[in-house]
């Protein structure tokens, strides 16, 4: 085992910048030592934690970070209710969840029913709340796409029929000028 004066003194002269820094930071001159620590590591040691950048969410992640978390169902609030009755130190939380399980199945429907209306008022909610999400995200219609919905509205009734349709729209497309393809990408629908 190295000790603190077994490390030469003009190592020590030498490299006395290193050895500040090793006394400033949390990391001694004699854990340096005893673990044969680089240069480079000391110092890497010696500096001071730098704060981490805040991680910008892609659009992805911000979509999904702002979706909605589905309420819980009427099984859900029955698990909820009964789960802290049967619930002790002894009895494991499988063997409680499976015996609630048990008697949902075998509850009244009345019972269920009164459940069922205890979740029914969240889930209204919830569905308003994802109708808001899902316009917030949803993706703009190019030009070509907005050009097709105005003029395939209805028109087409069997797959064959839309084939040739869209066969026929896509050609009208291409003979569009730039000025008019730009229009129907800015046109509001």
């Amino acid at each position: 085992m190295l000790s603190f004066l077994s490390i030469p003194r003009a190592t020590l002269l030498r490299n006395t910048c290193q050895v500040r820094s090793i006394f400033a930071s949390a990391v001694t001159l004699k854990e340096a030592v005893k673990t044969k620590t680089s240069a480079e590591t000391i110092k890497k040691a010696a500096r001071k934690p730098t704060k981490k950048a805040e991680k910008t969410l892609t659009k992805t992640e911000l979509k999904k970070s702002e979706k909605p978390k589905r309420p819980a169902n009427a099984y859900a609030l029955y698990l909820k209710e009964k789960f802290p009755t049967l619930k002790n130190d002894s009895n494991k939380s499988i063997d409680v969840t499976k015996q609630i399980a048990e008697r949902w199945r075998v509850e009244s429907d009345t019972i269920k029913e009164s459940y069922k209306q205890k979740a029914a008022p969240a889930f209204v909610e919830y569905h308003q709340l994802i109708a808001k999400w899902e316009e917030k995200y949803k993706p703009t219609l190019n030009g070509y796409q907005k050009f097709l919905k105005v003029n395939l509205s209805g028109k087409a009734t069997g797959k064959e029929d839309a084939a040739k349709l869209l066969k026929e729209y896509a050609s009208q497309w291409k003979a569009l000028s730039d000025l008019e393809k730009e229009a129907w990408k800015n046109r509001e629908l």
